[in-house]
Protein backbone atom coordinates (compact mmCIF):
# COMPACT_ATOMS: atom_id res chain seq x y z
CA UNK A 1 0.00 0.00 0.00
CA UNK A 2 2.91 2.17 1.04
CA UNK A 3 4.61 1.91 -1.89
CA UNK A 4 1.21 2.71 -4.52
CA UNK A 5 0.82 5.80 -2.24
CA UNK A 6 4.80 6.66 -2.90
CA UNK A 7 4.35 6.13 -6.69
CA UNK A 8 1.37 7.77 -7.26
CA UNK A 9 2.26 11.00 -5.10
CA UNK A 10 5.74 10.58 -7.77
CA UNK A 11 3.56 10.86 -10.59
CA UNK A 12 1.85 14.03 -8.95
CA UNK A 13 5.05 15.62 -7.98
CA UNK A 14 6.80 15.26 -11.35
CA UNK A 15 3.83 16.38 -13.32
CA UNK A 16 3.83 19.43 -10.96
CA UNK A 17 7.46 19.90 -11.89
CA UNK A 18 7.24 19.43 -15.18
CA UNK A 19 4.58 22.57 -15.48
CA UNK A 20 7.01 24.56 -13.42
CA UNK A 21 10.04 23.82 -15.85
CA UNK A 22 8.19 24.17 -19.01
CA UNK A 23 8.72 27.60 -20.86
CA UNK A 24 5.98 29.95 -21.07
CA UNK A 25 5.27 31.67 -24.44
CA UNK A 26 3.53 34.91 -24.37
CA UNK A 27 0.82 35.54 -26.46
CA UNK A 28 -0.31 38.29 -27.59
CA UNK A 29 -3.91 37.46 -29.24
CA UNK A 30 -6.47 39.53 -30.04
CA UNK A 31 -7.52 42.61 -27.98
CA UNK A 32 -11.03 43.55 -28.61
CA UNK A 33 -12.49 47.07 -27.32
CA UNK A 34 -16.17 47.15 -27.50
CA UNK A 35 -18.29 50.09 -29.16
CA UNK A 36 -19.54 51.08 -25.78
CA UNK A 37 -16.37 52.24 -24.47
CA UNK A 38 -16.23 54.96 -27.48
CA UNK A 39 -16.99 58.39 -26.10
CA UNK A 40 -18.02 61.72 -27.23
CA UNK A 41 -15.19 63.42 -29.01
CA UNK A 42 -14.31 67.64 -29.16
CA UNK A 43 -16.74 70.05 -28.51
CA UNK A 44 -20.19 70.12 -28.86
CA UNK A 45 -22.79 72.50 -30.31
CA UNK A 46 -25.11 71.91 -27.68
CA UNK A 47 -25.70 70.31 -25.06
CA UNK A 48 -28.05 67.78 -26.81
CA UNK A 49 -25.75 66.78 -28.54
CA UNK A 50 -23.97 65.14 -26.11
CA UNK A 51 -26.79 63.05 -25.10
CA UNK A 52 -27.18 61.97 -28.28
CA UNK A 53 -24.34 59.70 -28.45
CA UNK A 54 -25.62 56.49 -27.02
CA UNK A 55 -24.00 53.09 -26.41
CA UNK A 56 -26.39 50.49 -27.11
CA UNK A 57 -26.04 46.69 -26.82
CA UNK A 58 -24.25 46.54 -29.94
CA UNK A 59 -22.13 49.60 -29.65
CA UNK A 60 -22.27 53.36 -30.13
CA UNK A 61 -24.31 55.34 -32.22
CA UNK A 62 -25.42 58.44 -32.79
CA UNK A 63 -28.93 59.75 -31.77
CA UNK A 64 -28.38 63.65 -32.72
CA UNK A 65 -31.72 64.72 -35.32
CA UNK A 66 -29.62 66.82 -37.31
CA UNK A 67 -25.75 67.02 -37.16
CA UNK A 68 -22.81 64.02 -37.52
CA UNK A 69 -21.08 63.85 -34.11
CA UNK A 70 -17.57 62.40 -33.44
CA UNK A 71 -17.06 59.65 -31.14
CA UNK A 72 -13.42 58.46 -29.72
CA UNK A 73 -12.43 54.82 -29.12
CA UNK A 74 -9.99 53.40 -26.74
CA UNK A 75 -6.91 51.16 -29.07
CA UNK A 76 -5.39 48.54 -26.57
CA UNK A 77 -2.94 46.71 -27.85
CA UNK A 78 0.06 44.21 -26.07
CA UNK A 79 2.93 42.76 -27.86
CA UNK A 80 6.93 43.41 -28.72
CA UNK A 81 6.46 44.95 -32.06
CA UNK A 82 6.11 48.51 -33.21
CA UNK A 83 3.07 49.03 -35.73
CA UNK A 84 -0.59 48.34 -35.33
CA UNK A 85 -2.91 47.05 -37.67
CA UNK A 86 -6.58 48.13 -36.07
CA UNK A 87 -9.84 46.76 -37.03
CA UNK A 88 -13.05 49.27 -36.96
CA UNK A 89 -16.14 47.04 -36.96
CA UNK A 90 -19.44 48.67 -37.68
CA UNK A 91 -22.57 49.69 -39.34
CA UNK A 92 -23.52 52.27 -42.18
CA UNK A 93 -25.08 53.12 -45.08
CA UNK A 94 -24.31 54.59 -48.85
CA UNK A 95 -26.74 57.94 -47.41
CA UNK A 96 -24.75 57.94 -44.28
CA UNK A 97 -21.16 56.93 -44.23
CA UNK A 98 -18.86 56.72 -41.37
CA UNK A 99 -15.38 57.85 -41.27
CA UNK A 100 -12.37 56.99 -39.49
CA UNK A 101 -9.12 58.33 -38.59
CA UNK A 102 -6.55 56.13 -36.24
CA UNK A 103 -4.46 58.36 -34.32
CA UNK A 104 -0.74 57.59 -33.00
CA UNK A 105 0.64 59.82 -30.55
CA UNK A 106 4.16 60.31 -28.72
CA UNK A 107 4.70 59.60 -25.52
CA UNK A 108 4.82 63.38 -24.87
CA UNK A 109 1.26 64.30 -26.41
CA UNK A 110 2.57 65.20 -29.94
CA UNK A 111 0.83 63.61 -32.90
CA UNK A 112 2.99 61.01 -34.49
CA UNK A 113 0.67 59.25 -37.30
CA UNK A 114 -2.74 59.06 -38.70
CA UNK A 115 -4.46 57.62 -41.10
CA UNK A 116 -8.65 57.35 -42.12
CA UNK A 117 -11.19 55.87 -44.03
CA UNK A 118 -14.56 56.41 -45.28
CA UNK A 119 -17.03 53.42 -45.11
CA UNK A 120 -20.47 53.20 -46.50
CA UNK A 121 -21.14 49.24 -46.46
CA UNK A 122 -24.11 47.92 -44.18
CA UNK A 123 -21.59 45.71 -41.93
CA UNK A 124 -18.00 46.59 -42.17
CA UNK A 125 -14.69 45.28 -40.70
CA UNK A 126 -12.13 48.11 -41.76
CA UNK A 127 -8.40 47.60 -41.17
CA UNK A 128 -6.30 50.55 -40.71
CA UNK A 129 -2.00 49.98 -40.42
CA UNK A 130 0.17 52.08 -39.13
CA UNK A 131 3.75 51.24 -39.62
CA UNK A 132 6.92 50.88 -37.00
CA UNK A 133 7.67 54.20 -37.06
CA UNK A 134 4.19 55.45 -37.10
CA UNK A 135 3.37 53.39 -34.15
CA UNK A 136 6.20 52.76 -31.58
CA UNK A 137 5.00 50.55 -28.77
CA UNK A 138 5.33 53.55 -26.63
CA UNK A 139 2.76 55.45 -28.84
CA UNK A 140 -0.39 56.08 -27.86
CA UNK A 141 -3.85 55.06 -30.10
CA UNK A 142 -6.79 55.93 -30.45
CA UNK A 143 -9.99 56.36 -33.35
CA UNK A 144 -12.25 58.96 -33.95
CA UNK A 145 -15.27 58.04 -35.83
CA UNK A 146 -17.65 60.40 -37.57
CA UNK A 147 -21.53 59.17 -36.76
CA UNK A 148 -24.12 60.41 -38.81
CA UNK A 149 -27.22 61.33 -36.66
CA UNK A 150 -30.88 59.52 -36.36
CA UNK A 151 -28.84 56.43 -35.54
CA UNK A 152 -28.14 55.42 -39.06
CA UNK A 153 -24.41 54.04 -38.12
CA UNK A 154 -23.37 52.37 -35.10
CA UNK A 155 -19.27 50.88 -34.17
CA UNK A 156 -19.39 47.71 -33.15
CA UNK A 157 -16.09 47.63 -31.63
CA UNK A 158 -12.39 48.28 -32.28
CA UNK A 159 -9.86 45.38 -32.16
CA UNK A 160 -5.91 45.03 -32.87
CA UNK A 161 -3.96 41.74 -33.29
CA UNK A 162 -0.53 41.10 -32.98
Amino acid sequence: MKSILFTALTAVAAAASALVVMPSQAHAGVLTTPGSACKVYGSSPSAVGLSAIGSTQGGTTNGDLQLSRNVICPVVRQGDQDGVTVYVDGQASEAAPVSCILYSYNYDGTLKASKGFVEKRAQFDRSVSLSAAEAPLYAYLNVVCSLPGLHRAKIFGVLTSD
